[in-house]
């Protein structure tokens, strides 16, 4: 299933603006428009519904197949907003597993994925741009940053380790 850019993709899946939270991670970027919430939801379901800020929505799914979550966040606050940032992860997001309709069927970006090895970002990726310990809920995480050729310029590629393995990564667009 995609997320598509505009109505005429969603009935020609064959078009190339057409897009998915699959085809953005094998592509490492986001291309083009954005899937916005409203196609997020027809495509995937509404999953777990958060609102941390008031201009901030994030879908968060299980992917009971692969034992892992997805976070979508969106933009605004409206069904137009676009989706900004793509997490995949091992830690759990939410107490309630709720998968998505759509089939996630890549859970890898540049070839690194949950349970990678961080010698394995590395030796792919080369030295992030930063690196840094972020604690997120009761648990802190090394954190590395990407922002470099190959990837789309301002699009943001994150990875959080613990105990040097890959936990989570994301991918944020520039909007």
């Amino acid at each position: 299933m995609c997320f598509c850019a505009n109505t005429e993709a969603a009935t020609d899946s064959k078009k190339e603006n057409a897009l998915s939270v699959s085809e953005i991670l094998r592509n490492g970027r986001f291309v083009g428009t954005f899937p916005s919430e409203r196609q997020l939801i027809a495509q995937c379901g509404n999953g777990v519904v958060r609102r941390p800020y008031a201009d901030e929505i994030l879908h968060i799914y299980f992917l009971a197949e692969k034992n892992l979550w997805l976070q979508c966040t969106i933009e605004g606050n409206s069904l137009i907003g676009p989706v900004t940032d793509i997490l995949i992860s091992s830690v759990p997001l939410h107490k309630n597993k709720v998968s998505p309709r759509c089939s996630i069927n890549t859970a890898s970006i540049y070839g690194i994925g949950v349970g990678d090895d961080a010698r394995n970002v590395l030796r792919k990726l080369g030295e992030p741009i930063r690196t840094e310990q972020e604690r997120i809920g009761s648990r802190t995480f090394t954190v590395y940053r990407y922002n470099t050729v190959p990837f789309e310029l301002g699009t943001l590629i994150t990875f959080y380790l613990a105990r040097k393995r890959v936990v989570a990564f994301s991918i944020a667009s520039p909007e």
